[in-house]
């Protein structure tokens, strides 16, 4: 088990920084834009520099939100200023396109079911103008939150099983019996993009290894960036390091 939480680390660590540079790359944010982090949290000395709140150079322009007031209280102290609000993501406090972009990594599949993941995503289509959502692959062969190899490809109701009597404990941080996954809905690229039509869905890795979908969508798709170049280009730029992003284009096509 050791081997594989190691293995996990360094696929979180290097997703959530390929993320973080997709969203800066794509979205390209102005001073003067007004920005929610949903479901965003402080900065994590475990995974130094892998929050958006760690890199966002426009911090007084950026509202938090997070359902649990620990997360919020921690974020409010680490970064004196920054807006934090203790909030349900199926019912934002916010007018609607009252953001600019929001950006959301991984909560649409904390939520139980189908139907608060179509809710959540529509209040996000509602209060932003521009979406980034990212979510784990339904079919990658690996769970992160259970820290389970292949469990992906059984029922739901299975999963969780395993995950309750094998899973990790995150807070005890160990594989410990008795966690209660039944929050996690894993959902694929087909179902990501029937919960934000008209979306554009980008892959995280490389085919054949994608450990994460973007679900990017609203008025920056009108930019030069979804054209001929663009993230093309960025994913010719990123390969040398090893690093490859691709747009995964299509609607429909089995992740």
């Amino acid at each position: 088990m050791g081997l594989m939480n190691r293995l996990f680390h360094v696929v979180s660590d290097r997703s959530r920084q390929r993320k973080l540079d997709l969203f800066f790359h794509i979205m390209k944010p102005a001073p003067e834009w007004r920005l929610l982090d949903l479901g965003g949290e402080a900065p994590n000395e475990h995974q130094p520099h892998k929050q958006l709140l760690d890199t966002y150079p426009h911090r007084d322009r950026l509202v938090l939100v997070n359902l649990f007031y620990p997360n919020v209280k921690r974020a409010a102290e680490a970064l004196p200023g920054l807006t934090a609000v203790c909030g349900n993501g199926l019912q934002l406090p916010f007018a609607d396109k009252s953001f600019d972009v929001c950006y959301c990594n991984a909560v649409v599949e904390h939520l139980f079911s189908e139907a608060n993941q179509k809710v959540f995503a529509a209040e996000i289509m509602r209060v932003a103008k521009s979406w980034f959502v990212t979510t784990p692959n339904r079919w990658f062969p690996f769970e992160p939150h259970m820290r389970l190899p292949f469990i992906t490809w059984l029922p739901q109701k299975w999963q969780h099983r395993l995950g309750y009597h094998f899973g990790y404990h995150h807070l005890r941080k160990r594989y410990k019996k008795g966690t209660d996954f039944s929050e996690v809905r894993l959902i694929s690229r087909r179902q990501l993009k029937a919960l934000f039509p008209g979306s554009q869905v980008i892959r995280n890795g490389t085919v054949g290894f994608t450990p994460t979908f973007i679900a990017v969508g609203g008025e920056v798709l009108n930019r030069e960036v979804f054209g001929e170049e663009g993230i093309d280009v960025f994913q010719k730029s990123q390969a040398g390091n090893q690093q490859v992003l691709g747009l995964a284009g299509g609607a429909g096509r089995k992740p």
